[in-house]
């Protein structure tokens, strides 16, 4: 007949507690990044509302082949612009997928209310602004002084955000209008997009006119 000691049988559970315990407060769901399909900026001069200019960039089949839309800017003019990051191919995967061993998992745009869906798919937009504090829209004008471009909103700890902006241009020319959406950047008044570091969640390049 086996006898049982009864206080190492109790310390053995007691131990099994402890790792599951810390096992569960040590898991923690990654905040993903977002997966975007289109960019969209909106420009209006603020002096005559009726000139706008808009820039698309749009890249549904994720191929690295998108296509690019944009309308010259006049010179010497400060324009207010709004920025739209939008997921197009939400609609496409709304159900949940299997995975070859019959495990079914979520997509990113399945875990966010179907309240907040865009009329083009989701609008990824929406969530930036819910998660403002982990995300930042940077602008990068090559070269410098075709345009400057200045935050008009911050995120909840008074960092920049990004998806509001004036844009100031110079005097007539052509260049490029760089824009990345970062993901957990490191984030200050001064933080640049070489040094804010994250990762990137969508980096496209506008050839932009000035005239």
């Amino acid at each position: 007949m086996k006898i049982f000691n009864k206080s190492l049988l109790v310390a053995a559970l007691a131990a099994s507690v402890m790792f599951t315990s810390c096992d569960e407060e040590e898991t923690e769901i990654p905040n993903e990044n977002e997966l975007i399909t289109t960019v969209i900026l909106e420009l209006y001069d603020e002096s005559n509302p009726n000139n706008e200019v808009h820039l698309h960039w749009e890249d549904i089949d994720l191929d690295g082949k998108p296509e690019i839309e944009t309308e010259a800017l006049a010179a010497n003019t400060t324009y207010h612009g709004h920025i739209e990051f939008l997921n197009e191919l939400a609609e496409k995967d709304e159900d949940d997928h299997d995975d070859e061993d019959g495990h079914n998992h979520r997509t990113l745009e399945d875990d966010h209310d179907h309240d907040h869906e865009h009329d083009h798919g989701y609008d990824v937009t929406e969530t930036i602004e819910k998660e403002d504090e982990d995300h930042q829209v940077f602008y990068v004008v090559d070269p410098a002084d075709l345009a400057t471009i200045e935050y008009e909103d911050e995120d909840g700890n008074g960092m920049p955000l990004g998806l509001e902006i004036e844009l100031t241009t110079g005097d007539a020319g052509t260049g490029t209008l760089n824009i990345v959406l970062k993901h957990e950047p490191t984030k200050s008044k001064d933080a640049t997009l070489e040094t804010a570091g994250g990762s990137t969640d969508i980096d496209v390049k506008f050839d932009i006119t000035v005239e």
